[in-house]
């Protein structure tokens, strides 16, 4: 089992503990009892990196984030002198404080927990550090730490006053940010491919002509605003700003695309021009505020045409929408192109980001081959999907072990179908209440997105999953999982 699959056990269980000992550890620090934890992972990826992160919430303060450094034995002794310098770090960037998880004995050390408890007893009695040990983890449950850590130091929640925005960035799951329509191979190319080439001149690019009508709309709205910055939702020149407006501009809203309509016969005709974004499927080019009813220009155009919108109204209710819309979708690329370990937290290429746009430009083709490889794999391991799979397997082996027909329901002539919106709720409320990966949320009354939509939606995408059976739930294509990781692991 990978490193980062173990930290990511590692972070439940802690999460787990945290729960059922919070006024241990609060010490009347916060509302006693009511804190909540769940095992997250960090929103940038800003040396030092955490293996996880614990997030404590409490309705009287502000969410707490400590980070949780995990050691493997083949790591040697000399690992847990490294863990304790990464803890002290992790503080220094911001965090509230810090778990070291290591094994519980090493062949030259009986009892390494004990020593580096000395260590910060002598050195830094006070720092909010927690140790842990481990015995070897079951694999055959969905929580293999459970019972399986030894606690050598506890920690105490409080504040820390150097806070920093890095720290104050994480997800709200143990994987990465992925969204469906949106966390596409040649969307995530095509943004790593400007961030590869550009150079920090903007000017270098080309931007489309601003419609006459989409400027008069914006110094409407917004008197002293940039019409391209307030368009793209960006407020700077730095790196990741300027990555992203040339990005915006070049392959969502362009010459093409930006025209809400063209005029025929006194007549308003929507402009139904796609991106320059290829879909997952390989089916053509997405399209982006426009194809549906609700889409802006679409609700724009009717408007316009049944007399409900004057001209000025409708650019005015475009340009808000595509400002919203730039907003939500960066956030949807940026977050998950640095949760798949392709950007670093400045908005360069790492190692792997290379890899990926080499082999995007080579061939041409982010939807197969080699490129998809890496991007499949990324996601997996990086982005801890791995990790989410081995979660489901296990809870739904151990559900179905003792109810084979659970989520089923049988017709007049005794034939089954799985209840699969059921099953998924049910996972839902394990990864909750049994695994603590997933922020604790009211119930979902009123909303149409089921769980996991976003995740299903893209591992279906890469064949890493099929369909839902009986007796079995989710089915998992191990082969091809199993082949990702291997390829991964010769990166």
């Amino acid at each position: 089992m990978s490193h980062d699959l173990q930290a990511a056990w590692a972070a439940s269980e802690i999460s787990h503990i945290f729960t059922h000992n919070q006024d241990t550890i609060s010490q009347g620090y916060g509302s006693q009892g009511g804190w909540s934890f769940y095992a997250s992972r960090e929103g940038r990826r800003e040396w030092p990196i955490a293996d996880g992160v614990i997030i404590a919430e409490n309705r009287t303060v502000q969410p707490l984030k400590i980070a949780l450094e995990y050691k493997r034995p083949n790591e040697g002794l000399h690992g847990i002198l490294t863990a304790l310098g990464q803890s002290m770090a992790y503080l220094e960037k911001g965090f509230n404080g810090s778990v070291i998880i290591i094994p519980k004995e090493y062949e030259s050390h009986r009892t390494p927990g004990e020593h580096l408890n000395r260590v910060l007893q002598r050195t830094a009695p006070s720092v909010p550090v927690s140790i842990y040990t481990y015995s070897e983890p079951d694999t055959t449950t969905a929580t293999p730490f459970r019972n399986k850590l030894s606690c050598v130091r506890e920690i105490r929640l409080m504040e820390n006053t150097a806070q920093t925005e890095t720290a104050n960035t994480y997800v709200k799951t143990l994987w990465a940010h992925l969204r469906e329509g949106s966390s596409d191979p040649d969307a995530f190319f095509r943004y790593a491919q400007v961030a590869k080439r550009l150079t920090g001149n903007e000017a270098d690019y080309h931007f489309p002509n601003l419609p006459d009508e989409l400027v008069a709309a914006v110094s409407r709205i917004s008197a002293d605003a940039d019409p391209y910055k307030y368009l793209s939702y960006t407020v700077g020149d730095n790196f990741l700003d300027t990555t992203w407006r040339i990005f915006w501009f070049t392959y969502i809203f362009n010459e093409t695309t930006l025209p809400i309509y063209t005029i025929e016969n006194g007549y308003y005709v929507l402009n139904t021009a796609a991106t320059k974004i290829k879909k997952s499927d390989g089916t053509g080019y997405k399209l982006m505020n426009v194809g549906r009813s609700d889409s802006p220009k679409n609700k724009a155009v009717e408007g316009l045409n049944n007399g409900t919108m004057t001209k000025n109204e409708a650019w005015e209710f475009y340009a808000k929408k595509m400002r919203a819309r730039a907003h939500s979708y960066r956030e949807d690329i940026d977050s998950g192109l640095a949760g798949i370990g392709f950007l670093t937290d400045d908005g360069r290429l790492t190692d792997l980001g290379y890899r990926f746009v080499d082999a995007c430009e080579r061939t041409g083709n982010p939807n197969g081959g080699i490129a998809l490889d890496i991007f499949g794999s990324a996601i997996l391991q990086n982005g801890q999907l791995g990790a989410f799979l081995y979660y489901i397997y296990k809870l739904s082996e151990q559900k179905f072990k003792s109810n084979p027909l659970a989520f089923a329901t049988a017709n007049a002539r005794g034939a089954y179908t799985f209840n699969q919106n059921e099953y998924k709720t049910w996972l839902e409320e394990c990864f909750y209440n049994e695994l603590y990966i997933i922020r604790k949320v009211s119930a979902r009354g009123g909303v149409s997105r089921q769980p996991f939509q976003a995740e299903l939606a893209i591992l279906r995408s890469l064949e890493y999953i099929k369909s839902f059976r009986v007796g079995v739930g989710l089915e998992i294509n191990w082969p091809k999982v199993q082949e990702s990781m291997n390829y991964f692991a010769g990166l």
